[in-house]
């Protein structure tokens, strides 16, 4: 969900379903993102850190900061 259309000025909001294995290219953005995982485990890089995340949880993505997850699990996540 792109936050500007809900009355925030530079947030986004991502819900996925990536598959097993699956896994975007470190990116970047200009406004803030959010990222919502309901259920499953996802292995988060941001910037240079890497780390573990097991649902439910929301971690927070500032703008501009290189990042990426991939789904751990195995079934979508």
């Amino acid at each position: 969900m792109e936050g500007q259309r809900h009355g925030y000025r530079n947030l986004t909001i991502g819900i996925t379903y990536t598959a097993p294995g699956g896994a975007p290219p470190m990116h970047t953005h200009a406004g803030e993102e959010a990222h919502v995982l309901l259920e499953g485990k996802v292995l988060y890089a941001l910037g240079d850190k890497v780390f573990p995340m097991e649902g439910p949880y929301v971690v927070n993505i500032p703008p501009m900061v290189p990042h990426s997850f991939r789904n751990e699990g195995d079934r979508l996540a």
